[in-house]
């Protein structure tokens, strides 16, 4: 599938993942989603901001294991009975 939510400057995926990590605890859980994946993703997304950031020549890789890791807790929250793209897709940047 293709990711079309996800920005692909890196100062704007920044601010995406800011914004989709500051609604993700409370729409997550009610998606299926479990504080132990949400702990893990934001520590994730830390790590990779923090690269970014500091512009280091490894990031990339660090960078695209958060993107699969983060691809999953979305397909896996997408695919919940309770998704409303109106709702929890436009809260989390995915409704793409």
């Amino acid at each position: 599938m293709k990711i079309n939510y996800l920005p692909q400057n890196e100062n704007a995926l920044l601010n995406w993942l800011q914004d989709f990590t500051k609604n993700l605890p409370i729409v997550g859980r009610n998606l299926g989603v479990t504080p132990a994946e949400v702990s893990s993703l934001n520590a994730l997304i830390v790590s990779v901001k923090d690269d970014i950031r500091r512009g280091l020549e490894d990031k990339e890789i660090k960078k695209e294991n958060m993107l699969n890791f983060l691809t999953m807790i979305i397909d896996k929250m997408r695919s919940h009975p309770n998704y409303s793209i109106n709702d929890q897709g436009k809260k989390l940047g995915i409704a793409g």
